[in-house]
């Protein structure tokens, strides 16, 4: 029962594959980011941490980004993402600059003054909110699967409860071809 089974799943994958190749590149990618949090506050320390995501292109201009950002380290104002939408993309050999204009929610937060030892202990402000970003950047194909992300720099707003945070990011990582 277990090699019928075995084969079974087998003679399905190879059924599942073909289809799926066809609509186009599935790609995870991972960047190291670096954000400057709030353009219109200049008190605040750029913040360091990480996007992951993956996206569906088509093999036209036109395809599907989602991404997460998890940024933490580094200054006193902090930010978590989640993001979808529209990716548009140019192919020139080994070279794909790319678009893309991503909405979702974030959760910002920033201390009411940064932690020091000799004031009471600051109080977190901030919330979720919808947030926006416009990105653009370049990819080099290294082979089939795996892509250099050169470089990547974003626009965003985000809207907490009590303020608006226009930020800017620059990211760089690396891209795994799935299919």
């Amino acid at each position: 029962m277990a090699l019928l089974f075995s084969a079974a799943t087998c003679a399905a994958s190879a059924q599942v594959v073909p289809a799926f190749s066809s609509i186009g590149n599935v790609s995870a990618f991972g960047t190291l980011t670096m954000l400057k949090p709030d353009l219109s506050y200049y008190g605040d320390l750029a913040v360091y941490g990480i996007s992951l995501g993956g996206f569906l292109q088509t093999r036209h201009i036109v395809g599907l980004e989602t991404r997460g950002l998890l940024m933490r380290s580094g200054g006193i104002e902090h930010q978590e993402a989640a993001l979808a939408g529209p990716r548009f993309v140019m192919h020139f050999a080994n070279v794909t600059p790319y678009v893309s204009v991503l909405g979702g929610v974030a959760n910002t937060w920033r201390w009411s003054h940064p932690p020091t030892t000799e004031e009471p202990s600051p109080r977190m402000l901030g919330g979720f909110g919808p947030q926006w970003s416009v990105l653009g950047g370049l990819d080099i194909r290294l082979n089939h699967r795996f892509v250099i992300r050169m470089g990547e720099l974003s626009y965003a707003k985000t809207y907490p409860k009590d303020w608006t945070i226009t930020s800017l990011t620059a990211s760089t990582g690396i891209v795994y071809r799935i299919n």
